[in-house]
C-alpha cells in the first residue's frame, strides 16, 4: 500500500459531481517555481477543470498564477500535475479579543508549520530497487555511501534541505523526498542493516529504505498577567475544509 494521506472533495461539473484530490504534498510532477512552502496540493490525475479548482478553493486567477507560475490567468497550460492551492501564507491568522479590565490577561498563540528536526515518525521499511522510480527522490550521500551515517544525521540533512521524508538504505545511504513513491515490504526485518555511524541504528537494507516522516510543531499558547476575564481566540479564513481519510 502506498503511503499517502488523501483529502477528498466534490466539485460540481454541470449536473455531475467530480472528485478532486488534495494532499499535504505533491503526488505528481510539479513546477519547481511553485510557491514554497505549500501545505495543500491539488493533484490533477482525474481530468479536473482548472477554473473549478480555483472556484472551490476561493482562489483568484492572479493568486493561482502567482502560486503556480506555470499556469496563466486563463488557466493554460493545464496538465496532469500537482498544483498548490493552500500556501503557508494563506493559513488563518490567530487573533485574541477581550474586554480589558484594570488588570488584563494577554494570551498569544503561535503556530509553526513544517518539520521539526527532533520529532520524526517512523513509517516502516520500503522497497527501493528501481532506479528509474526511486521511493525517495533526492539522494543525499556521496557515491560510495557515508562512512559515518546515523538515522539522526540523515533526518537532519533532509530537514535542512526542506524535505518532509528521510530514508536510510544499505547501511550507508541517506535519501530525502517530498513524498513516498514506493510500497512497504512484507517483512520489516529486511531493513535491519546497521548504520555505519552507529551500529545500534538500523539503516535499511539492500534495495530497502527505512523511512521517517517529519512531524509538525504544536500550537504553543502562553498567558501573562492576572485576570478572570476570559480571552477568546478567533480564526478567520476562507479556505475550505476537506475530509481526510487514510488509504
Amino acid at each position: 500500500m502506498k503511503n499517502f494521506t488523501w483529502a477528498t472533495c466534490l466539485i460540481a461539473f454541470g449536473s455531475l459531481p467530480r472528485l478532486c484530490i488534495a494532499t499535504g504534498h505533491p503526488t505528481l510532477q510539479y513546477d519547481p517555481e511553485t510557491i514554497s512552502p505549500c501545505v495543500e496540493w491539488e493533484n490533477n490525475a482525474h481530468n479536473l477543470v482548472c477554473e473549478e479548482v480555483r472556484d472551490y478553493w476561493n482562489i483568484t486567477p492572479e493568486e493561482f498564477s502567482r502560486w503556480n507560475p506555470s499556469v496563466g490567468l486563463d488557466c493554460t497550460p493545464w496538465i496532469a500535475a500537482s498544483y498548490c492551492v493552500v500556501p503557508l501564507e494563506r493559513l488563518p491568522e490567530v487573533s485574541t479579543t477581550s474586554d480589558p479590565p484594570p488588570t488584563s490577561t494577554t494570551t498569544t498563540s503561535t503556530r509553526t508549520l513544517g518539520p521539526s528536526p527532533t520529532s520524526w515518525d517512523p513509517r516502516g521499511c520500503y522497497i527501493d530497487d528501481n532506479a528509474e522510480i526511486p521511493t525517495l527522490q533526492e539522494p543525499m550521500s556521496e557515491e560510495g555511501g557515508d562512512d559515518d551515517l546515523t538515522v539522526a544525521k540523515c533526518e537532519d540533512s533532509c530537514y535542512k534541505s526542506f524535505f518532509e521524508f528521510a530514508g536510510v538504505k544499505e547501511g550507508n545511504e541517506c535519501h530525502c523526498g517530498s513524498y513516498v513513491a514506493g510500497e512497504t515490504t512484507l517483512n520489516a526485518t529486511e531493513c535491519n542493516a546497521p548504520c555505519t555511524g552507529n551500529s545500534t541504528d538500523k539503516c535499511g537494507g539492500t534495495g530497502r529504505l527505512n523511512i521517517f516522516m517529519a512531524l509538525e510543531n504544536e500550537i504553543v499558547t502562553t498567558t501573562t498577567g492576572s485576570s478572570t476575564v476570559p480571552t477568546s481566540t478567533v480564526l478567520d479564513s476562507t479556505v475550505p475544509t476537506s475530509t481526510s481519510t487514510s488509504g
